[in-house]
């Protein structure tokens, strides 16, 4: 078991899905109440930080969704990782 380095307090997990890639790549996206999509890369024991509340070890990337759509609350990535889509709890895509 391996806990991710979240910092925000404020925001909770509420869908995630996880992808490993032909490089062996290995990532999970989870999507946040705070309305962030977040790409953590669990092979990789170090990562440049995306952004300033984050840790610099996972996250391999980090998307802010508009706050006025609500609390993303669904998350599904294409088998081939061509595109994402998340669903919120206001009925926003």
């Amino acid at each position: 078991m391996q806990q991710l380095p979240r910092k925000k307090e404020d925001s909770c997990v509420r869908a995630m899905q996880h992808w490993a890639g032909p490089g062996s790549s290995s990532v999970l996206a989870c999507t946040t109440t705070a309305g962030e999509i977040e790409g953590w890369d669990l092979r990789s024991p170090s990562q440049v930080p995306t952004a300033p509340h984050t840790d610099p070890q996972m996250q391999a990337w980090r998307l802010q969704g508009p706050l006025g759509s609500g609390a993303l609350t669904s998350l599904c990535v294409s088998p081939h990782k061509f595109w994402a889509a998340a669903g919120s709890a206001r009925g926003f895509m």
